[in-house]
């Protein structure tokens, strides 16, 4: 039998199925047969989730059973009446009508309720398809949108670092330059203070020589500052050698 969901549609070059049930002479609208169920093929649906379609097999599979079985017995009965002599309606011919009548209506019904139960099965399959479907599309959405949100989140916090970077490397430059300000104040400053002691150098050596000179050449005694020493009431004292002199 096959697959009541999942199986692709027949090959046409599949052999053609044998109806093992065929119409007696002279009936009316064809009924389904077991043949039919055997043979039957639905679309194929591709679901993540749902019912288990080993169980729809199983469950069609004792509904060909239970009709085969429905069809063997009205056959019987359909040639047991056959092999009897033709026999004025009595009792008897309207018994077996109605076990006849019985058993095809017998039969219809439980084809009519494998059909109801295999609609409402493949009814509520393709709702809890769909809610599944509506569940995964939804939290798609929020995996999208928490996805974009951090990735927001993330853009910004790189824009306020490289701002933050920028005005480090704008501080760093002015700093830079301060420095490289203070250093051409210091060498300005060296310079000048440099050339100054130089120049007080100089002059102090300069002074010294003539100093020196002055000391080297010989004075005359006249000309020399005499030497006095205080006395006792602070007028000055000719020393020894001025006294002699």
């Amino acid at each position: 039998m096959g697959d009541a969901c999942c199986d692709d549609d027949p090959s046409p070059t599949d052999p053609v199925p044998v109806d093992r049930h065929p119409l007696a002479a002279g009936e009316g609208r064809r009924l389904l047969t077991p043949d039919d169920v055997h043979h039957q093929w639905f679309a194929t649906v591709r679901l993540r989730e749902g019912y288990d379609m080993g169980a729809v097999d199983t469950f069609l599979r004792e509904v060909e059973y239970t009709i085969d079985q429905l069809f063997k017995q009205t056959s019987s009965l359909r040639e047991q009446l056959a092999a009897r002599p033709a026999q004025p309606a009595g009792p008897s011919s309207d018994s077996a009508a109605m076990i006849i009548t019985h058993a095809e209506r017998t039969a219809h019904e439980a084809l009519t309720d494998a059909r109801a139960e295999r609609e409402r099965m493949v009814k509520q399959a393709r709702a809890e398809a769909e809610r599944i479907t509506r569940d995964a599309q939804l939290q798609a959405e929020r995996i999208e949108h928490g996805a974009l949100s951090r990735s927001q989140e993330l853009h910004q916090h790189m824009s306020e670092r490289h701002a933050d970077l920028q005005e480090l490397n704008r501080s760093r430059m002015a700093l830079a330059q301060q420095l490289a300000d203070l250093r051409r104040l210091v060498d300005e400053y060296r310079s000048q203070l440099t050339g100054s002691l130089e120049n007080r150098l100089d002059d102090i050596e300069r002074r010294a020589d003539e100093y020196l000179d002055q000391e080297a050449a010989p004075q005359p005694w006249s000309k020399r500052r005499p030497l006095e020493t205080p006395g006792r009431d602070g007028t000055q004292v000719p020393t020894q050698q001025q006294r002699a002199g």
